[in-house]
């Protein structure tokens, strides 16, 4: 399981949501997708990230 905070999100973030699709970054976004992106805390992984597992942001599954 993976757990993180979102400390920001950029103007532009949510229309890559409506696709199906996020980009997380750190503080070390570029600049040039910083408005596409929601910027985490990183934390270490336990176990292992599969693409058969959910994200879960708030109580939406996406």
């Amino acid at each position: 399981m993976y757990k993180t905070i979102v400390k920001d999100v950029g103007s532009e973030a949510s229309a890559f949501v409506e696709e199906g699709m996020i980009i997380l970054f750190g503080d070390n976004a570029p600049e040039e997708l910083i408005d596409y992106c929601y910027i985490i805390d990183i934390n270490s992984i336990e176990g292992e990230i599969t693409e058969s597992q959910k994200v879960l942001i708030g109580e939406k599954n996406i």
